[in-house]
């Protein structure tokens, strides 16, 4: 009967010394991470090999124990799909009043003096002007973000990052390159961008979502190389050996600057470079060189550091990684019948010669102007992902932890 009464008051005593433990415990985040992707604007779905890359990595890492929940926010598509009517609800509401806003964004531009910054004015207009289609928008996408713990920015092909947040001349919807529907994509990612970043939530922004964030953070974006004489001076194409070993690295203009193949852009090159200190250092990797694959389609650069930010790595070509001034390289030539003497001096005339950002930090975001999931299984390239993994849980539990604190 003793014997009864001692492991009902032991089992009584363990119970109690749990609960006492726990509570004491930091709350850590949960296994599901509901995630919003925002795609292109004519995309249904998010970028698959990012899908891949993302959902491998998380089962490469199960002591992370993270499992993707994926959501892509896409306005215009929800029309004919409809499976999260409050969502496609919120998202379609949010889009028309953007649709109204444009004006606004237009008033706020031309309102801009030669000191301001254009993101900096936005967000002052919304804040100021509750009752304005910008304001209203903004507060569907505080509604939507708010049921989310990861945001990511997905690279794009059709939408841009439209220049009247970027280029002080600009003062129009139509612009070369660029329309009203882009100025609506880019006002949405900034809102997202900064709801989730005031939220403390991670960001992942590939290309055009590397973009955005690095707009957000008072970084400046250029064109890449001179999009008004791209046509007069196609093609330009300028080759060199890579710096590390990896294949020649064959750059071309036609629309994008790509290190794709110039006469089949659908084959992907290696472009072989040194993983970033940053991210071996923040994986515990010491003594061992890797190597990923920076893979480009773009035409903006990121360009003059904003204080707000840590710079990681720069373009291949960068002007801090160009030894040869761009020139021409016979012996590559025989291998690639296309780079001429010619199309390597007019990538020369224009291509922009500055300092260019392709990998940074911003508090909860990561940005990188590459798209290292097109070829996850090259190099070492899948690191990359093991890093975001860590990155994202940490990210997280370090959110829930404050959010406890402050509780």
């Amino acid at each position: 009967m003793h014997k009864l009464y001692w492991k009902r008051g032991s089992a009584i005593l363990f119970v109690l010394i749990l609960f006492f433990w726990t509570s004491i415990i930091p709350d850590v985040f949960g296994k599901t991470v509901k995630t919003l992707s925002i795609v292109d604007r004519i995309e249904q779905r998010i970028m698959p090999e990012l899908y891949y890359a993302l959902k491998t990595a998380a089962g490469k890492n199960p002591e992370l124990d993270i499992n993707f929940q994926f959501t892509i926010f896409s306005p215009r598509k929800h029309d004919c799909i409809n499976y999260n009517p409050v969502f496609a609800k919120n998202s379609v509401k949010m889009l028309n009043y953007l649709r109204s806003g444009v004006g606004e964004v237009i008033s706020i531009k031309k309102e801009l003096k030669n000191n301001e910054d254009m993101v900096e004015l936005f967000f002052r207009y919304i804040s100021k002007n509750k009752n304005s289609f910008l304001a209203k928008a903004y507060r569907y996408a505080e509604l939507i973000m708010g049921n989310y713990d990861f945001l990511i920015i997905e690279p794009t092909f059709v939408s841009v990052v439209h220049p009247i947040f970027w280029n002080k001349d600009c003062q129009a919807t139509d612009s070369k390159g660029a329309s009203a529907e882009d100025l609506i994509d880019t006002a949405y990612a900034l809102m997202f961008f900064e709801i989730a970043i005031k939220m403390n939530k991670p960001v992942i922004g590939q290309c055009h979502g590397a973009q955005i964030g690095y707009l957000y953070a008072g970084g400046e974006l250029k064109k890449i190389f001179d999009i008004y004489k791209e046509q007069e001076f196609w093609p330009a194409i300028y080759g060199r050996e890579n710096p590390y070993g990896g294949p020649c690295e064959i750059w071309n203009i036609d629309q994008f600057l790509q290190n794709r193949y110039w006469d089949d852009p659908s084959i992907i090159e290696l472009t072989k470079y040194p993983f970033p200190e940053y991210v071996k250092q923040y994986m515990g990797i010491k003594g061992k060189e890797i190597y990923l694959n920076k893979e480009m389609q773009h035409t903006l650069a990121m360009i003059n550091k904003p204080a707000a930010i840590d710079i990681f790595t720069y373009h291949p070509l960068s002007i801090n990684n160009i030894t040869d001034s761009y020139k021409f390289n016979p012996q590559l030539a025989k291998k690639f019948s296309y780079l001429t003497k010619r199309t390597t001096e007019d990538f020369k005339k224009l291509i922009i010669k500055k300092h260019i950002i392709d990998f940074y930090k911003y508090k909860t975001m990561i940005g990188t102007q590459y798209h290292p999931q097109i070829t996850y299984d090259d190099y070492d390239t899948s690191i990359f992902f093991d890093f975001l993994i860590k990155f994202i849980r940490n990210t997280l539990d370090k959110n829930a932890e404050h959010t406890a604190d402050r509780g």
